[in-house]
């Protein structure tokens, strides 16, 4: 969760910079658009990112997800000022993505997890995301100013990183019996 309220937060105030900059006009209404990226997408992601962990596997649907996540993160420099089509296709990529491992996290610990302590495991891991996200929310427009809105998301990156490099360890653990 490093990355994803702080995007959903975040991301109409990089939108409205990035068509400011664009265009020179500092009133663009960005509301269709993180319509589609947070909620259109977020619900493709979350029903895509649970297709692929029955069929591919917990582990492999949630890296794929967290990879694609994070290159929107290190690409949304280059797509600040880009065209609105442009735009728009990394909303909505970004939009499924950042969402789709959600579910397979839940879902994957419930299955590892002592029985007896399922419903701790899953407080845990969601009161330990919510804390991580309360940081990026507030970090993000702090580098905001400090480098401008096309850098601010990249802040953001390190999270699906270090996701995805333990949800490949978690994938290659033996199975339990």
């Amino acid at each position: 969760m490093w990355e994803l309220y702080a995007l959903w937060t975040w991301l109409p105030s990089f939108l409205i910079a990035g068509t400011a900059a664009r265009t020179g006009d500092g009133d663009a209404d960005v509301s269709l658009l993180a319509f589609l990226a947070i909620g259109v997408a977020g619900v493709a992601g979350c029903l895509v990112g649970g297709w692929a962990a029955d069929r591919f596997g917990r582990p492999r649907a949630a890296f794929t997800a967290l990879v694609v996540s994070g290159a929107c993160c290190l690409a949304s420099p280059l797509f600040f000022t880009a065209p609105p089509g442009a735009v728009v296709l990394l909303g909505v990529v970004w939009g499924a993505a950042v969402i789709a491992d959600s579910g397979v996290f839940s879902t994957a610990l419930s299955e590892v997890a002592d029985k007896r302590y399922v419903g701790t495991a899953l407080t845990a891991q969601t009161a330990i995301g919510f804390a991580l996200t309360v940081v990026t929310i507030q970090l993000v427009p702090v580098l905001a100013d400090a480098v401008g809105w096309r850098w601010a998301f990249l802040l953001l990156a390190p999270g699906p990183a270090v996701g995805a490099l333990a949800m490949r360890a978690f994938g290659r653990q033996p199975t339990r019996a």
